[in-house]
């Protein structure tokens, strides 16, 4: 599927959601309760995209990179500093979710690696 990395809808403080949660850039309770600016990925553009078997990233130029794993790898985008920061990873656990909830026990001792095939367009 495609999905937005930025919202034009911004929600504000107090006020009545006109989008749905997942386009929302930030929680008011836990970033504060400044008004979305617009510069934030959306939950959904950064949620993290397991099993995948491509992933890809465009931009309005219609430059890309693509992600071709072997669907057992996992892409998850940030933003840093103005920069968007991609992360492609092999082993993915949720060790805090330890409570009983799904969670891989998957011991990160030692070194790790693996070979992933990216393209640049």
């Amino acid at each position: 599927g495609k999905v937005l990395l930025y919202s034009s809808i911004l929600s504000n403080y107090r006020q009545m959601p006109e989008k749905q949660w997942s386009l929302d850039s930030k929680s008011f309770f836990y970033n504060g309760t400044s008004d979305e600016t617009g510069k934030d990925l959306t939950y959904v553009a950064k949620a993290t995209k397991e099993n995948i078997c491509d992933f890809e990233l465009q931009t309005k130029m219609k430059s890309r990179i693509k992600v071709l794993p072997i669907g057992t790898t996992s892409c998850r985008i940030s933003k840093d500093s103005g920069m968007i920061d991609l992360q492609i990873n092999h082993l993915l656990d949720y060790p805090d979710l330890a409570w009983g909830n799904y969670q891989r026990n998957i011991c990160s001792e030692g070194r790790h690696s693996g070979k992933i095939r990216i393209i640049v367009e």
